[in-house]
This record gives C-alpha cells, sequence and structure tokens, in this order.
C-alpha cells in the first residue's frame, strides 16, 4: 500500500527527487497522507516537498512552521537553510513573526521568509533588529546580508545616526556583546560604494565609542584606497579597532 511503499522509500535519500516528482500525480487524500507520514519521519523531507505540493500548499507549510517552532533548537541542527526554501504567503505572517523571536539564524531566516511576502517586513525594521540584538553574531549577519541589495545611502545615514545614540561600554568583558551589530552592520552596507559610506561616517573624530566600533569593523572588511586612507589616519592618530 502507499503509506507502507512510502515509508521504505524514505530510508534513502536517493528517492527523495522521485518523490516530489510523484507528488505531482497524488489526488488530494493521498497528498494529505504524504505530508503527514512525511512529517513523522524527515522534516527536512517535508521542507523540501512543499513546494512541489499540488493541494493545499498553504495549509501544509503553516503545519511545517508549527512542527518547527514546537521543536527546540537541538532538534534543528542544520535546518535554518532549507527552511529558506518554504514557499510562503500571507497567510504564514503571523506564525514567521513567532519563529523570528528565535533569533540566531532560525530567527534570521524568518524574517528572509517575511522579505518574500510583500509589505510583510521593511528594511528600517531589520536595521533596527539589529541594534536590538548587538551580542547575536548569527542573526545580526544574516539579517546584514538580507539587507545587503536593499539600503541605500540614506539608510546608512539612518545607521549612523543610531549609533551616534548607542551607549558604548569598551572593557575587556564586554568585548563580544557588540560584535553582532558591528558585522550586521558592515554586511549590510557592503555594497555602497565605500567612499559614501566614509563620508557618511566623516570626520571619524566626531564618531561616539560605538560608531567607531563599527566603522572600524566595515574598514576592515574592505581593501580599497579610501578605506585604506582613513584606516591609516586613525591608527596614526591612535585608534585601536
Amino acid at each position: 500500500s502507499f503509506p507502507q511503499t512510502l515509508e521504505k522509500a524514505l530510508r534513502f535519500t536517493r528517492w527523495d527527487q522521485t518523490l516530489f516528482l510523484t507528488l505531482g500525480f497524488l489526488d488530494e487524500k493521498n497528498t494529505e497522507k504524504f505530508i503527514e507520514q512525511v512529517l513523522e519521519m524527515d522534516l527536512n523531507l517535508a521542507i523540501r516537498a512543499a513546494k512541489f505540493l499540488e493541494f493545499n500548499r498553504d495549509e501544509v507549510v503553516l503545519r511545517i512552521l508549527e512542527n518547527i517552532i514546537a521543536k527546540s533548537d537541538s532538534e534543528l541542527n542544520d535546518i535554518d537553510w532549507i527552511i529558506a526554501e518554504l514557499p510562503v504567503t500571507r497567510t504564514h505572517i503571523d506564525i514567521l513573526r513567532k519563529l523570528t523571536l528565535r533569533r540566531d539564524f532560525l530567527g534570521a531566516v524568518a524574517f528572509q521568509l517575511l522579505s518574500e511576502i510583500p509589505d510583510a517586513v521593511s528594511k528600517t525594521e531589520l536595521i533596527d533588529e539589529i541594534f536590538e540584538h548587538p551580542g547575536d553574531y548569527n542573526y545580526c549577519s544574516t539579517l546584514g546580508r538580507l539587507l545587503r541589495n536593499q539600503v541605500d545611502e540614506s539608510d546608512a545615514v539612518y545607521i549612523k545616526s543610531k549609533l551616534q545614540y548607542v551607549a558604548f561600554e569598551s572593557s575587556d568583558k564586554d568585548d563580544e556583546i557588540y560584535v553582532g551589530r558591528s558585522s550586521g552592520i558592515a554586511e549590510a552596507l557592503e555594497d555602497l560604494h565605500i567612499k559614501v559610506v566614509v563620508d557618511i561616517f566623516s570626520p571619524w573624530q566626531e564618531l561616539n565609542e560605538a560608531a567607531l566600533e563599527t566603522f572600524g569593523t566595515i574598514l576592515g572588511d574592505n581593501s580599497s584606497p579610501p578605506a585604506l586612507k582613513v584606516c591609516i589616519d586613525m591608527v596614526t592618530n591612535g585608534v585601536q579597532n
């Protein structure tokens, strides 16, 4: 019978593509049985199968997301980027927002899915998330990469302005507290021309510690003449970053 055949096939990954293609030929009842069984046995496969569904795709994706939320982080090892393949719609906005609360890679991927839904999330919200969770490196750097093809000069001005209002405690104990924020902002601004970024953050002597630390991270990832010129100037004047 179909359930027994499926159970046998699920034991071997070489059958995955065949199973996906089979979905296109199943009626609604058997599609439902397929998803139920796959969810019980292999969440990764269920996620990858979702885009091949012909029936009730939104409902199935919702159930997959509910399944993900119910699991602990240890049970979701290495599943983050597979989740990014889910075909989401406005039906899934609320549950994706719940998933963003997990932070780390998983929360960032939830934001990535939200960004695929028109008007579900703004780039300002993503920038603010980086500021609100400055020590979560995985979360911030992934959000930064998500922002990379969205930010413009006005966003860089907004980021610099927010940094100037951030309290910054510089001590050995707190070195890791801000690494996520600096990395996320550097990722977000990477595709802007470095001359634009340098102009916005200049003169560097007027930056507070938070902005200076972030500016140093941005410059450290860039080997262009404008970036090197500022780095030399900062080092010559005793800035250690």
